[in-house]
Parts: structure tokens; sequence; C-alpha cells
């Protein structure tokens, strides 16, 4: 069976979808640091953690399956969309979170400071913070 030719309202709707892609892809600063995990404080916000990352980030900050990273097996990959979504997935300073309003950002703390929130976080109980050096 002979496959159907293309409308041109439907030829328009994906160049529309491919310009809106190339657009949200160009605000990708390609810093890596999304690939790091995020960890959850007693007070409901999160922090970037310092050095544990997702398996795939080079040690050049570069995703080694940059091109398929949404549909890898990899446990931190999200779509752009429920990184943009959902809060916290993304830390401050990434462009993806001027898209929208009101998105609250994970904090990007040194090893000093993370090392001092491990320390309060325990003190208050929040015993998954323990969780945040496992390996992804």
């Amino acid at each position: 069976m002979p496959k159907r030719k293309k409308t041109l309202t439907e030829k328009k709707r994906e160049a529309v979808l491919k310009k809106k892609e190339r657009e949200l892809e160009s605000l990708c600063k390609r810093c890596g640091v999304c690939c790091h995990i995020k960890v959850g404080l007693a007070d409901g916000s999160y922090v970037v953690h310092p050095s544990q990352t997702c398996k795939y980030l080079t040690d050049g900050n570069c995703c080694s399956v940059y091109e398929r990273r949404f549909s890898c097996d990899a446990k931190i990959c999200f779509t752009r969309e429920e990184m943009i979504t959902k809060d916290y997935l993304l830390p401050e300073g990434c462009p993806y979170t001027q898209i929208r309003l009101g998105y609250k950002s994970a904090r990007v703390v040194s090893q000093d400071e993370f090392d001092a929130i491990i320390v309060r976080e325990l003190e208050l109980g929040n015993y998954n913070i323990l969780l945040a050096n496992r390996v992804f």
C-alpha cells in the first residue's frame, strides 16, 4: 500500500514543531548541572548534589547520550516538558527555568555547603538525605 502524502497543513505543523524544538534546544547551555542528582531537604526545597551525577555525564560535563537522553535508561533523565513543568528538576540559572513563571529551581551548592546540609538535615530527622550518595 503506497504511503499517503502529507497535506500542506501537516507539513506546516511539522515545520512549526521543528522550529520550536530548535528554539528550545538553543536554550540549553550544555553545562551538565541538570545531570547532577537533586536532593530533597526537610523544608521542601532541593539542592544540586555537587558530585553525584548521571552515569552518562562525562568528565567534560557532556552527556554521552545527549541525542537520545530523553529515552535512555538513566534514572534522572527527564523529558524537556517534565523538566519545565516539575519544580526542582532544573538548577538555578538554567534558561529553561525562565519558560515557566514561578519555577522553583534546585539550589547549586559546593561540596562544603552540601556536607553542612547533610549534618543539618540529619539533625532535623531527614534520613533520606543519606540516599543522596548512592550511584545512579
